[in-house]
């Protein structure tokens, strides 16, 4: 399988790859009880053609994280409520407070979860100790975190920081659009735009010449590069945003 968002963190203190597949299986995804809504914890990479809970090759080990959850479409619990809260003010000769409505929804909730639908989502990522990478194949930062949070509590712990450039993402990208040219990389036809001192003032481009006069000029006024499509050497494509998170990577 091929990631196809990078969220990297530079990991500043070495993991060890020796043992880590008994340490994950201490947090094995574990089914969701009645009561519960969500389950988190790991799982094979391999899938069915593995039995271990890394897949390990040479300095990189990829690991895999599930989250279960339970779906209860808010639209039913409302309609629940109201039928709830109608048999009250029906019976009692009264209206509900705010306070009784909050109550009877939760009693809705807890009622009806053990028979909600359960939904899984799975996140791959790898540990590279060679370079003291972790990449996470989520675009997400709340949820590559979540990963990284998971691993902490199976290893102890983890010292780990987002990937960082010497230069300001925003203002490195912005130079090469406006010079038309990335070393070692090809422009690609896609970018979104946004003004640091009006953050509402937005611009997407899709399918667009960079180079044309319309972004040139947006670009010399007050607007930024925030997110940019690139190519490698007719090899892949990928958008990098400023927080130096990689999206939408497919390989030719």
């Amino acid at each position: 399988m091929f990631f196809k968002n990078l969220s990297v963190f530079q990991v500043t203190k070495p993991i060890a790859l020796e043992g880590l597949n008994e340490q994950l299986k201490e947090l094995v995804i574990k089914p969701i009880s009645a009561s519960d809504s969500a389950s988190l914890g790991w799982v094979r990479p391999l899938g069915k053609h593995g039995d271990q809970f890394i897949h390990q090759i040479g300095n990189c080990a990829m690991i895999c994280m599930c989250e279960d959850s339970k779906i209860l479409p808010a639209s039913v619990v409302k309609t629940e409520l109201e039928k709830r809260v109608s048999r009250i003010e029906a019976e009692e000769h009264r209206k509900c407070s705010r306070k009784e409505r909050i109550e009877l929804k939760d009693e809705i909730t807890f009622d009806l979860l053990p028979r909600a639908l359960v939904k899984s989502k799975v996140t791959y990522a790898y540990i590279d100790t060679a370079n003291n990478w972790i990449v996470v194949d989520s675009s997400s930062s709340v949820v590559a975190e979540r990963l990284c949070s998971l691993l902490r509590e199976s290893i102890g712990s983890l010292a780990v920081i987002p990937l960082t450039a010497k230069n300001l993402p925003l203002h490195t990208m912005t130079e090469w659009v406006k010079a038309n040219s990335v070393d070692g990389f090809d422009l690609g036809i896609c970018a979104s735009l946004y003004s640091p001192s009006e953050p509402n003032n937005k611009a997407r481009f899709n399918d667009h010449d960079l180079a044309h006069l319309e972004v040139q000029e947006l670009l010399h006024g007050s607007m930024c590069v925030s997110e940019l499509a690139l190519i490698f050497e007719d090899k892949a494509a990928f958008k990098v945003t400023e927080k130096l998170t990689i999206r939408q990577l497919k390989f030719f």
